[in-house]
């Protein structure tokens, strides 16, 4: 968790696009002046045409800020390259990796010629063109080389869009289509008609009871990943398919990414590599924007086409823990399950198999540190993905 959050009063002072931490969500929304998204009367989810699954989630430390805010990541198709926005004045970053092993370097300052900060930003496949939003407008801009700066933005006209809040914009590979979050009305589609404006198409349809926040379309084109909530539960990580290009999406596709969810955690803003082998995301355990940090997960080598994860019995006790703490599970001697434990930073702690038949596992905490931790327990069973997420505390 930040550390900024134990220092609300020093930032109650702080004015432009984040007056006070409790006064923006987690999407950079002022709270209390957006209205309430009615979601569509369509049937409710149903099977998804491919449903992926992650594994290996992990909080990338090496360039959150432990004091400010993390968030709107767009990964490059290679996985190796990440952009993303930064603390309460919202900076423009970018680091990059050797490997999709690896991890990222010290980030750098992308500077953009506005007098106001950005918001949130999509680039394409080579880089040279952005588009961010910003002051709840959205800019184009150009450079020449990867090394060069980025030209004097242009803004976009968005012509039948009645909204003041928008965010996290994207393209298709051709630059004809766009998609942009708008609060109060959900993820758009738009269609170019000119270099500097684009007309309303649609909305796109979710199934009844569920609230969009922003996404990102895949490199593909073909898949549209976004953060939703249903009812009173914490925002997880959806998505939503199309057959082709040319056809809307589907809201009989609607399904929940499988094995990246915390329950513990509002999950959103996601952004995919070419081949969805990578996926960057934010994760927050308040609806504030400076508690997000930005997140990192992995894909499964296999790509599973089933109905959304189903959720195991897992319990954990006693919770505070100080010299051990109990793990119960579902057992199955075809398919065991398996256990992973990370930290609050995001670096794995333990990592087994769940071979017990008794369904307990009990774990010796006295050579863990204070604080928080995670757990997460996935069993596959005939290409059914079951999966349980916790966190636990030890106080010695």
């Amino acid at each position: 968790m930040k550390k900024a959050l134990l220092f609300i009063n020093l930032l109650l002072s702080y004015g432009a696009f984040s007056q006070t931490i409790s006064s923006h969500d987690a999407n950079g929304f002022p709270l209390g002046n957006v209205s309430t998204y009615t979601p569509s009367s369509l049937p409710g989810a149903s099977t998804a045409a491919t449903t992926y699954s992650y594994t290996g989630v992990r909080a990338l430390a090496e360039i959150n800020d432990a004091n400010d805010a993390d968030a709107y990541p767009w990964l490059s198709p290679s996985g190796l390259r990440l952009y993303y926005i930064t603390g309460t004045d919202s900076k423009l970053m970018f680091t990059q990796r050797a490997s999709v092993t690896g991890t990222f370097c010290a980030p750098v300052t992308v500077p953009l010629a506005l007098p106001f900060a950005p918001g949130s930003c999509w680039l394409s496949a080579d880089e040279l063109d952005i588009y961010f939003t910003a002051n709840n407008c959205l800019y184009f801009a150009q450079r020449p080389s990867l090394t060069a700066s980025f030209g004097t933005p242009v803004m976009i006209a968005l012509n039948g869009l009645l909204t003041s809040f928008i965010a996290a914009p994207s393209l298709t590979a051709t630059k004809d289509r766009l998609f942009l979050f708008a609060a109060a009305i959900g993820i758009v589609e738009f269609v170019r008609t000119s270099a500097t404006s684009f007309n309303y198409v649609r909305t796109l349809p979710l199934p009844a009871g569920y609230q969009p926040f922003p996404g990102q379309l895949s490199k593909d084109d073909l898949t549209y990943f976004l953060g939703a909530s249903h009812g009173t539960a914490q925002r997880s990580l959806y998505q939503i398919t199309r057959s082709t290009t040319a056809s809307a999406f589907d809201a009989s596709s609607f399904q929940q990414v499988q094995g990246i969810n915390d329950v513990t955690l509002y999950n959103g803003q996601p952004s995919m590599s070419a081949n969805m082998e990578c996926m960057a995301f934010t994760g927050t355990s308040l609806n504030s924007w400076a508690s997000n940090e930005l997140y990192l997960a992995t894909r499964n080598t296999t790509v599973l086409s089933t109905i959304k994860s189903e959720a195991l019995s897992v319990a954990s006790y006693p919770n505070p823990a100080a010299e051990y703490i109990k793990v119960t599970y579902p057992y199955s001697a075809a398919h065991p399950g398996n256990l992973a434990i990370v930290n609050a930073a995001g670096a794995l702690v333990l990592t087994q198999p769940l071979t017990d038949a008794s369904g307990q596992l009990t774990l010796n905490t006295q050579a863990m540190h204070n604080g928080v931790y995670f757990y997460r327990i996935s069993q596959l069973d005939n290409h059914k993905l079951a999966v349980s997420t916790g966190k636990f505390i030890v106080a010695h």
